[in-house]
């Protein structure tokens, strides 16, 4: 069983066509003169998040995008599917970490 979620905890995100839409629009402003560039992303795109607000498995995050700048994404709920926050896996200990 996982914690509950709270401010200033990472999670994953999982992008969505919306998603994606927000990103293009923001890098393709006219006050952005070039355009911002970011590395490519697509649908279902899993990307580092922190929570900055956090009402039971509802959340609002900053999703950090591979390039300059961050998505901020109110009320997402947890799942697996895009659109959706969940918890990193946990990574094996290492042999180093272990002594």
């Amino acid at each position: 069983m996982h914690p509950s979620p709270s401010t200033g905890r990472i999670v994953h995100y999982r992008l969505s066509a919306e998603d994606l839409t927000r990103v293009h629009e923001y890098a393709n402003r006219p006050t952005h003169n070039p355009p911002v560039e970011f590395a490519e992303h697509r649908v279902g795109d899993v990307l580092p998040a922190i929570v900055v607000r956090a009402e039971g498995n509802t959340v609002n995050l900053h999703v950090f995008l591979d390039g300059p700048g961050t998505l901020w994404l109110p009320n997402r709920e947890h799942g697996h599917e895009p659109g959706h926050w969940h918890w990193p896996p946990i990574a094996p200990a290492t042999a180093a970490a272990r002594h």
